[in-house]
């Protein structure tokens, strides 16, 4: 697991993040509905506490990095110990143009953006 530096002190205003880890039927509807396409290297945005990330732990991905812009929340993510798993405290522009990915997943962000 890697982490980078943090994207300028960025830190999350919500408090839904530990209500919305709780909405299972919700999780287990969508994440059905879209494990068919998730594959290789795997971009999830917006991470925040991980509480998505573990629906696909058995999907045959190559890698995944959880990104997230506010450090804290990304420090509370709880990954199986693998060497398929990175983190990065970011935004997409901080990875920089030679980070590649088959599957980027947004998940619960439109609200954010």
């Amino acid at each position: 697991m890697s982490h980078a530096a943090p994207a300028a002190g960025y830190q999350y205003e919500g408090a839904e993040l530990d209500i919305f880890e709780h909405a299972v039927n919700w999780k287990r509807y969508w994440s059905a509905r879209i494990a068919p396409y998730v594959h290789g290297d795997v971009l999830e945005v917006g991470a925040g506490i991980g509480a998505n990330t573990g629906l696909f732990a058995s999907l045959p991905f190559r890698s995944w990095t959880c990104l997230e812009p506010d450090a804290a929340l990304l420090a509370r993510i709880q990954l199986p110990a693998s060497p398929r798993y990175h983190t990065h405290t970011g935004t997409t522009a901080s990875l920089g143009t030679a980070a590649t990915f088959d599957s980027i997943l947004y998940i619960d962000l439109l609200e954010h953006i």
